[in-house]
């Protein structure tokens, strides 16, 4: 009996995955219609009552335990119906260490495919600052270097674990700016990557990221004890909430940031091109026309914060967060 045919999206994180998974889960019946079925959010056969969903969660557990049987009881269910069934797994987490290894319990089931999306390395640095490393304390100045002396993120080093793992598997990978995409739009060349009909689909309504004012951000990255976790959003919600209106300040790379972050990630965005999109080697990917280049030269003084945000609405933050 053929293999039934697996395609693994395993992110990047911040990149364009949380669009992508809202097409799918919101279109998720007519996906199967179509023959290609997603799990649910518990790793088991989607249905009314339970209906596909980001397995995030149950992949993380079961990554910790080293444990397949669940990927693999749910492939075997899907093809007791359906002879040689098309399968889809779409959650940003597997770009992480061990599911690789994870997967590869499971790969006498399938043919893998892996679709990889990355986002160029200066807008990823700042949004995952933004997110998540103020609220551990961390300057962007820190952030960039651990990111850079981690050599982190590695997307070739990612490639290569799912390579080893999975020999046979098939790649897809791209980054996520227009002139790299299947007619310049992310869920048209993951339609086109994944065989899926998109004609009757619904797009999910466009999801804009509003970033908070950059002295909020700076007052947050001074106080990260506010936040229980790096998945705390409260405090940062709590400001943004409160103050609105008046002109409202960004925050980007410095210039100097910005020469780091090229000189070191963008000869390997060649060396991933020449390998994964040969027809795009040699176009530039971490462009300084679109960088997210900020006009500042220096940071937010303590003055600049209290008098944009006030000293009662800082006092009311404390005091929400005890």
């Amino acid at each position: 009996m053929p293999l039934p045919h697996l395609t693994l999206h395993i992110g990047h994180p911040k990149s364009g995955s949380t669009t992508l998974q809202s097409f799918l889960f919101q279109n998720w019946k007519s996906i199967a219609e179509q023959g290609l079925h997603m799990p649910s959010a518990s790793m088991s056969v989607a249905s009314s009552q339970t209906p596909s969903g980001n397995t995030l969660q149950k992949l993380e557990a079961l990554n910790k335990v080293k444990d397949a049987n669940p990927i693999r009881d749910w492939i075997t269910e899907i093809q007791r119906h359906q002879e040689t069934p098309r399968l889809l797994i779409s959650s940003e987490i597997m770009a992480g260490f061990g599911f690789p290894k994870l997967f590869a319990q499971a790969a006498e089931l399938a043919n893998f495919q892996i679709i990889y999306y990355i986002r160029r390395q200066d807008k990823l640095l700042l949004s995952a600052w933004k997110q998540w490393a103020l609220k551990r304390g961390l300057s962007l100045d820190e952030l960039i270097d651990k990111r850079i002396n981690d050599m982190q993120p590695n997307f070739i080093g990612t490639i290569t674990r799912w390579r080893k793992a999975i020999p046979n598997a098939t790649f897809h990978i791209r980054f996520i700016d227009p002139e790299f995409l299947y007619s310049n739009d992310l869920i048209n060349d993951f339609c086109q990557a994944a065989d899926i009909d998109q004609t009757h689909l619904q797009r999910p309504k466009s999801h804009l990221n509003m970033s908070p004012d950059g002295r909020i951000l700076s007052f947050l990255s001074r106080h990260s004890y506010l936040f229980k976790s790096a998945h705390d959003h409260a405090p940062m919600a709590f400001l943004q909430n409160e103050k609105q209106g008046g002109d409202k300040i960004g925050y980007g790379l410095t210039q100097e940031q910005f020469d780091k972050i090229y000189q070191h990630y963008e000869p390997q965005n060649q060396e991933l091109l020449k390998l994964f999109h040969p027809e795009m080697a040699g176009t530039p990917v971490i462009k300084k026309e679109s960088a997210p280049i900020w006009d500042r030269a220096t940071g937010f003084s303590v003055e600049e914060e209290r008098s944009y945000l006030g000293n009662d609405l800082i006092n009311r933050l404390f005091k929400a967060c005890q």
